[in-house]
């Protein structure tokens, strides 16, 4: 996780590098009253998380190789960043998910079409941050299929580093939504 903005960020924001593992114990020793908001509160974290670390992995990668000599070329495959955005939409929208249904489903796209509905911000039977999120995802997914990405000199990872950027925020939306 080092080398991770996101992760960076928290490290040194909070001034402690066991912040995760201490919280996760606090909030699985008190949930002894059967409640599951701690619980689900958890792994939405958790695969929030993942998501965001699979993606700036991939962007790390691609700036490694283009910053690399050129006999490195040959040695990067492109699927890294691509199955990094397929990896984090999956983890987003898990499985028996409806579009725009906040009843079905169980990851954070429910998630997200919940708080739409509660904070009004649907547009076209979904809401506003999936559907970015999504067009987004697909994005980066196109910026890495080209034959000459993250080669040297073809400063792609600076448009996914931005993207990624773009991403994190509509990601984090109904997080910061659930707890309004």
């Amino acid at each position: 996780m080092f080398g991770d903005p996101i992760y960076t960020f928290y490290l040194y924001g909070l001034t402690t590098s066991s912040y995760a593992h201490h919280e996760v114990n606090g909030i699985l020793v008190s949930d002894e009253t059967g409640d599951t908001l701690a619980t689900e509160a958890l792994i939405s974290l958790a695969i929030w998380m993942y998501a965001i670390h699979l993606l700036q992995n991939s962007v790390a990668v691609c700036k490694e190789k283009e910053q690399s000599d050129m006999s490195a070329r040959s040695l990067f495959n492109n699927d890294l960043g691509k199955h990094a955005a397929d990896e984090a939409a999956a983890l987003w929208i898990g499985s028996g998910q409806v579009a725009g249904s906040s009843e079905d489903g169980t990851l954070l796209y429910r998630l997200a079409e919940e708080m739409a509905e509660r904070f009004g911000t649907k547009s076209n039977g979904q809401a506003k941050s999936n559907a970015a999120l999504l067009g987004m995802l697909r994005s980066k997914n196109s910026i890495m299929s080209f034959h000459n990405s993250c080669f040297p000199g073809s400063q792609t990872y600076r448009q996914v580093r931005v993207l990624l950027d773009k991403i994190v925020v509509q990601m984090t939306i109904p997080l910061i939504q659930s707890l309004i």
